[in-house]
């Protein structure tokens, strides 16, 4: 008997994780630490390409479009190609319980 394992939750998880990279490469706070992730040469667990490689999604090409606010918007799901003002404080983020409103969501190609 084959026992098939949902791992909906893990693909999730770290979706997010690589969601919150991207998102935090257009932050003057969040920059550094965000690009030294997405361009590290690093394939181990938990990695950008570590997490690629197990959602199926092209490094190369999310790392290349990383490198540009436009870039970055695609990926995000921004649809007018333009990035929050920095001088816009961060919103509070949602309460799992609640779904986002706005009901948009961006894809990671």
């Amino acid at each position: 008997m084959k026992v098939e394992l949902d791992d909906s939750g893990v693909r999730r998880l770290w979706a997010a994780v690589l969601w919150q990279a991207i998102k935090d490469a257009d932050y003057a706070e969040g920059r550094g630490a965000a690009y030294n992730w997405i361009f590290s040469k690093r394939s181990d667990v938990g990695s950008m390409r570590w997490i690629c490689d197990m959602l199926d999604l092209d490094f190369d090409k999310l790392q290349t479009m990383s490198m540009s606010r436009a870039g970055r918007s695609k990926i995000l799901g921004r649809t007018d190609g333009a990035a929050r003002p920095r001088y816009m404080p961060r919103q509070q983020p949602v309460p799992q319980n609640q779904a986002d409103p706005s009901g948009q969501q961006g894809e990671l190609l």
